[in-house]
């Protein structure tokens, strides 16, 4: 299922140039919620803590925001290994397609070289997209503008590093991604932060570097953020130019 909004990214242009700078294993809705990380947590319990490696979110060149084919997978395919929200949620990919972006929930329609963001949509609320590329979740493609401390990372990411005897039916190599379905800037309800919400299992997919393409008004955003994420990690470049 895909489905085509118009790219407000046009808009979070204008915005940020004012500035300076399968199958549900473990599931429970209405019981008490479970931690997500840790000795005893849902990601232990489903591969074993010590079996899973974290993906960056910001601190370097190659991070969790930007997702393409691995070399000599023919198709990518995701499973929904838990689930503790009580909102509908769809995970997919995200890609922009002329003045519009397209949210697309089958992985097997990613095409070879071919750099998406991930994303989850809340079906009860038309519009809302959350997206692994952070500058996106400024404005949804209702056109809902969120407050700048309200931006932030709705997913956290590891990659099966290793099986165990307990886990011998892990897939090394697959990654794992946490989405959190709720926002600082309280529409519904208090953000909890739990990273829980839908749990998805990744095949066939890898993190890449942020795309560098020639900059067009739909691409600056994105452009900017993989400088802050490079200033960060190389503070002294930043210092030096300063010092021209």
């Amino acid at each position: 299922m895909q489905k085509r909004y118009f790219n407000h990214l046009f808009l979070l242009t204008l915005i940020l140039s004012s500035f300076s700078s399968g199958a549900i294993t473990e599931t429970n809705i209405n019981g008490p919620e479970k931690k997500l990380t840790g000795n005893g947590g849902i990601l232990d319990k489903l591969y074993g803590w010590e079996n899973l490696t974290r993906i960056d979110d910001y601190d370097s060149v190659i991070t969790d925001q930007y997702w393409s084919l691995k070399p000599g997978s023919a198709m990518a395919y995701d499973t929904i290994v838990a689930k503790y929200s009580s909102f509908s949620l769809d995970p997919g990919f995200i890609i922009d397609q002329s003045d519009s972006i397209l949210f697309n929930t089958d992985l097997s329609n990613i095409t070879p070289g071919q750099t998406v963001r991930l994303g989850i949509e809340i079906d009860s609320k038309p519009g809302f997209v959350w997206s692994s590329a952070v500058s996106d979740n400024k404005i949804m493609p209702n056109g809902y503008v969120f407050s700048d401390t309200s931006v932030i990372d709705h997913m956290v990411t590891y990659q099966i590093s290793s099986s165990s005897k307990k886990h011998s039916d892990n897939i090394v190599g697959n990654y794992i991604v946490a989405w959190e379905d709720l926002s600082p800037e309280k529409l519904w309800y208090k953000f909890d932060g739990d990273y829980n919400d839908i749990i998805v299992e990744i095949s066939g997919l890898e993190p890449v570097s942020c795309p560098t393409p020639v900059p067009e008004p739909p691409t600056i955003a994105l452009l900017a953020i993989c400088s802050i994420a490079l200033i960060k990690r190389y503070p002294h470049i930043a210092k030096a130019s300063q010092q021209k």
